[in-house]
Parts: structure tokens; C-alpha cells; sequence
């Protein structure tokens, strides 16, 4: 590709006229003479090159977590595309290694996108955030957004493993054990069993900076081009038309619009990854796991074996790792003997997944307004944070989204209340 081809041109003529010349002069001509191809040169050296990553992706997604990026996620996953996120627990040069690699496996014009909704946050655990920021070039990139308040309420309340939470369990397991104290909800301290907003103050302050976004464009140097959504679009009908603006504005087909849009439509994030997936030894009678989730696996690797169970797809889907798949074939006789059971775990997790939904639903953006508003010290922190960190992007490239966010507008307006207080 030209474009790439270019890059490496001007990457390479900038190395030639460093203090690394003499260390790098065999690569630059090795580089050179090969015809500019980034295939040919390894993500490690890349990243000592300071490289930018090659353009063989469609755009880049960036932002912060609670905003909704699952729903949009699964969207594009479900019209084919490949995702290369950024590895929270490894860090920027892992990231930088891992999407790298993965970009380069891929031809141009591949449905393929990055995304990046973590701050690698240099005063604590990662120096090279910087670096990884301004290796991203300049290419067309889609952020999401969110009213704050709405967004810390998810944070607050989001659903996480419980005291009982298993990944693995055995198909002959009491189902009644399998879903007591599967979920919950962060307590400031610990896990604790109800969602409450006590856990707030250290979502602030998380040395993570979950309210970046602001932080985060500063990094990103190179992007000019931004297309903006609010979590707003992507709710009924307005998310029905940012599916087909999406489509549109990265070229891109939706194969099955209708089947895409129904699942589009669901509170997806209420099922993963507390409730769904959750992998069932079935060895006493399939000789494999069986892994039942509501929606196919976005890793490519589980095959969908609902037909050999009868199962219904828009219910629940049991499928099999693709490297079980031939013994799970071969043991099909005895499915009668563990169908009724996976079926019954499936089951209770959906009600487990209701009654948690019916928790959270309880907790409105009001009533986190109202412990603000009572602890008037987080609330400062608060704003202070949104004000320096995270806010200042979306209020400069659209005003009109901020002034649509009610719980924002109300929390401002009590933080002008609560700093009138204090001059009094």
C-alpha cells in the first residue's frame, strides 16, 4: 500500500538522521531494499523505530469504558468485523505489539478496527503511554461519548464477579449453587452484594483514570478525522440510523440488518461477563466443555452446536471449542443425557441476569445526584476531574451533545450551588 509505503519512507529517512544511525543503518537498507513492506519488519523493532502502525484498518476506536462501546462492539462483530483492542492488564507496548501484528496480518480494505478506551497512566504503572498515542496515524476514528453522570452510575454499579463467581462449573452442579453470589457490585473496599454509589470516590481517583477522554486526544496527535457519537444514537430508532451511518461513513455492509438490529436493540453489558459465558464440563458425557452464552463468542474459536441440542438461538447458545468439536461429534448419542441440564443452568442465568437488571434499574441517575449532592466533597472532585481530564474535548468539538445531557447539566448546576455555599 502507498500509503504505508510513504510512511516507512519518511520514518526511515528520519532514523538515517539520528544519533541512532550506525545502530540502525543495516535495518534502514535491509528496509529499504525490500520495498518498504511492513510485513517484513518485526513489532519490536518497530516500536524501537517509533513506527507508526501500518494503515491496514478501517478506524480507530477511542474513548472510556461505561459509555456503551459493547453494544457497538458486538454491532460490528456481527457485520464481520475483526477488532484489535488495546490489553489493559499488559500495557502500551503490549498493545502496540498486539495490534500491530494483528494489523499487518491483514490485507488493505479488510474490515478490520483498533480500539483504544484505556489510559496507560504514566504516574503509576506505564510510561509509555505517551509513546503509544502518537504511534497512531492519522486515520478516520470514531469516539463515543456519554453524559458523565449517566456514565458513573455504570461505573458504580456495574456488575463483577461475586463471592461465588465461577467460570467453570460441572454440568451435575446444583444450578441453584452455580448462580448463588455469581454477581457483584464494587464497594470502595471489596465486592459487595447490592449496587450502591459508596464505591464512588475510588472510581474517581482510580490511579486508571476512568474519566480520560481529554487526556486521551491529547495523546492521540496524529487524528484529524473524528466521527462522534453519543450513547444516545445507539437507543432505538436512533440506533437503527447509526447502524447505517456507521455502515456508510467506513464503507462497510450489514448482512443481515434486521437479525443485527435486534440484537443491536438489547442491553447486551447485562449479560457479559458475570452472568454469560460460563463453561460446563460436559466430560462425564461428551467427553468436552460446553460454553453456554446469549450471544456467539466474539473470539472466533466456539462453534455453535445449538442444532444438535435443539436449543433456540435467540434463547441462549451452547457451542464447543473448535478443537473439541470432533469428540463433541463423536458423543452426540449421549447429549439426552446432559441436555435438560445445560438447559436449566441457561435458564437460571436468565433469571439470575433479571432479578440483577431489576437491582440496577432501581438505582437511577437521580438518586446518584442525590449522594452528590450529600457528600458535597466528592462532588468537587468530581467536577474537577471531568473539567481537567475528560470533558474539555467534548465541549469544544460538540456543545450541543453536552447541553443534551440532563444529569450533567443538573450536576453542574448543583456544583454552582454548592461553591456559592462555600463563599457564603
Amino acid at each position: 500500500d502507498e500509503q504505508n509505503k510513504e510512511t516507512l519512507r519518511i520514518k526511515l529517512k528520519e532514523l538515517s538522521n539520528t544519533q541512532h544511525t550506525n545502530a540502525l543503518s543495516d535495518t534502514i537498507k535491509a528496509y529499504a531494499k525490500a520495498g518498504l513492506d511492513y510485513r517484513l519488519i518485526p513489532a519490536e523493532k518497530a516500536w524501537e523505530m517509533n513506527l507508526p502502525l501500518p494503515k491496514n484498518y478501517k478506524f480507530l476506536f477511542w474513548g472510556s469504558h461505561g459509555v456503551g462501546n459493547t453494544g457497538i462492539h458486538t454491532f460490528l462483530y456481527q457485520s464481520g468485523f475483526t477488532v484489535y483492542s488495546c490489553l489493559a492488564d499488559e500495557g502500551s507496548k503490549a498493545t502496540y505489539l498486539y495490534q500491530y501484528k494483528g494489523v499487518i496480518s491483514h490485507k488493505k480494505g479488510e474490515n478490520i478496527y483498533l480500539s483504544l478506551i484505556e489510559y496507560f497512566n504514566a504516574a503509576y504503572y506505564d510510561e509509555d503511554g505517551d509513546k503509544l498515542g502518537s504511534l497512531y496515524p492519522d486515520t478516520p476514528t470514531l469516539h463515543q461519548t456519554r453524559d458523565p453522570i449517566s456514565s458513573h452510575k455504570t461505573h458504580t454499579t456495574v456488575k463483577r464477579p461475586g463471592a461465588n463467581y465461577k467460570r467453570n462449573v460441572n454440568v451435575d452442579d446444583d444450578v441453584k449453587e452455580i448462580v448463588k453470589n455469581r454477581v457483584g457490585y464494587w464497594g470502595g473496599r471489596g465486592i459487595i452484594n447490592n449496587p450502591s454509589f459508596i464505591g464512588s470516590l475510588s472510581i474517581i481517583e482510580s490511579k486508571y483514570e476512568i474519566y480520560h477522554d481529554f487526556l486521551l486526544k491529547k495523546r492521540l496527535k496524529n487524528i484529524k478525522d473524528i466521527i462522534i457519537i453519543d450513547s444516545a444514537d445507539i437507543i432505538g430508532e436512533k440506533g437503527e440510523k447509526t447502524m447505517l451511518r456507521l455502515a456508510k461513513e467506513f464503507n462497510f455492509e450489514i448482512p443481515d440488518f434486521e437479525r443485527i438490529r435486534k440484537i443491536f436493540s438489547l442491553r447486551i453489558s447485562e449479560y457479559f461477563p458475570t452472568i454469560f459465558p460460563l463453561y460446563v464440563d460436559c466430560d462425564k458425557y461428551l467427553k468436552c466443555f460446553v460454553c453456554l452464552t446469549k450471544f456467539q463468542l466474539m473470539d472466533k474459536e466456539h462453534i455453535n452446536v445449538n442444532s444438535y441440542f435443539g436449543f433456540k438461538d435467540e434463547e441462549f447458545i451452547a457451542c464447543v471449542h473448535k478443537d473439541e468439536l470432533k469428540i463433541f461429534r463423536q458423543n452426540v448419542s449421549k447429549i439426552h443425557l446432559c441436555k435438560d441440564k445445560l438447559q436449566k443452568i441457561a435458564l437460571e442465568l436468565e433469571i439470575l441476569k433479571k432479578n440483577e437488571e431489576y437491582k440496577r434499574n432501581r438505582i437511577k441517575e437521580d438518586k446518584l445526584l442525590d449522594y452528590l449532592k450529600a457528600h458535597p466533597n466528592i462532588a468537587k472532585k468530581f467536577k474537577k476531574v471531568l473539567d481537567e481530564k475528560h470533558l474539555p474535548f467534548i465541549k469544544e468539538q460538540r456543545p450541543d451533545i453536552v447541553a443534551s445531557w440532563k444529569y450533567y447539566q443538573e450536576f453542574e448546576k448543583m456544583c454552582e450551588e454548592l461553591q456559592n455555599q462555600d463563599i457564603v
